[in-house]
């Protein structure tokens, strides 16, 4: 059962979310992408020139997923977005005692390309 209203938190470039329990996850996100068992996900805002094809993405995500997070414990998944992320869509669905929650971060504001 996923929460009804899980915490999704807006803060600098990275949109938070804290599902407040460990749940199974399915992503083809960065750093924890694939099938994996996570309570905390991350999204970080990335701007056209910040990812050039020569640096490491993992590398850089983690340095400035350090510089926001500060204190607080990290997540266990963390994608990388060129879309607003004031602009995030929330979807659940539910089927019996099974329960999908999705969160995309997809438009066609999302301009930009892997090397841009």
């Amino acid at each position: 059962m996923i929460p009804p209203e899980p915490a999704i938190v807006r803060h600098g470039r990275c949109l938070h979310l804290d599902l407040g329990s460990t749940y199974e996850c399915l992503s083809w996100a960065l750093i924890g992408g694939g099938e994996c068992r996570a309570r905390r996900i991350s999204w970080i805002a990335v701007q056209r020139g910040e990812l050039p094809a020569d640096r490491d993405a993992t590398a850089l995500a983690q340095s400035w997923l350090a510089e926001e997070l500060e204190d607080a414990p990290a997540p266990e998944v963390v994608l990388l977005t060129s879309r607003s992320l004031d602009r995030h869509l929330v979807e659940r669905a539910q089927c019996g005692e099974h329960a999908a929650l999705c969160i995309s971060t997809v438009g066609l504001s999302n301009a930009l390309r892997p090397g841009d």
